[in-house]
């Protein structure tokens, strides 16, 4: 298929998408994964289009964000037992989570275990594939 030689209205590429918004696996589908009910839903989706151009990666241009992600591993923290000087991050992918938790696991090797020079991850052989490459990516072993 070739591309446009020119742009589309916002109309047309709603009309272009609406016919795959049925395949959308439910897992990544933010009203079929959180569940609850419709006004639930509602309150989800207008947060993520509210916060969809912020970017935690940049908090000195999102203060808000970074203030949201701190109120957020706080409550987790707390949720888990955590005191206040537990830390934890709000990852934007399930890739970016892969690597954070990997990257721990290898950190926390290094720093209890000095004479390890490539710890290893234990996972199960349904682990996501995401789990071997940041362990590739981190110098894991898998």
């Amino acid at each position: 298929m070739p591309l446009p030689t020119a742009g589309l209205s916002a109309d047309e590429i709603a009309a272009r998408i609406a016919p795959f918004a049925s395949d959308v696996p439910p897992h990544r589908d933010l009203s079929r994964a959180r569940g609850g009910p419709p006004e639930v839903q509602a309150a989800a989706r207008a947060a993520l289009l509210r916060l969809l151009d912020d970017d935690a990666e940049h908090p000195a241009s999102t203060p808000g964000v970074l203030a949201l992600e701190q109120q957020l591993v706080a409550l987790v923290a707390d949720h888990m037992g955590g005191d206040a000087a537990a830390t934890g991050d709000i990852a934007a992918s399930g890739a970016e989570a892969a690597l954070l938790v990997v990257q721990a696991a290898r950190d926390h090797a290094r720093a209890h275990r000095p004479n390890v020079d490539r710890p290893n991850l234990v996972l199960p052989a349904t682990a996501h594939a995401r789990y071997q490459k940041a362990c590739q990516t981190l110098g894991v072993e898998a």
